[in-house]
């Protein structure tokens, strides 16, 4: 038997819920929601400045700087705000990061 009617629409009784169990979801005030969008981006910037003369005297372009801040700045921001929020409700590394694979020797 066919998951449609004869319209072309979804039957109700086929649909199931993904998951039994519910979660509670913090919603960000709107102050928070801006600086965690802009301050990481607003950090980049501040650190590629200083990395654009260095890395032009070392005769690459510009742009190579950016990725250099991307790397030493961006990421690890990133990162840490995940985990700051993750350990903040609990949670351990492997929950922000279900599809990792650990490393030997490494526990998170």
């Amino acid at each position: 038997m066919s998951d449609q009617n004869g319209l072309g629409q979804i039957r109700s009784d086929r649909i199931r819920p993904a998951s039994s169990k519910t979660s509670v979801v913090e919603e960000l005030s709107a102050p928070k929601l801006i600086a965690l969008h802009l301050i990481p981006g607003a950090l980049v910037t501040v650190a590629f400045v200083p990395f654009a003369p260095l890395v032009q005297a070392a005769g690459l372009p510009p742009i190579a700087a950016l990725l250099v801040a991307i790397l030493l700045v961006l990421v690890p921001v990133e990162l840490g705000i995940v985990l700051r929020a993750v350990r903040r409700d609990g949670g351990a590394a492997a929950v922000a990061f279900p599809g990792r694979i650990p490393a030997p020797g490494i526990e998170c």
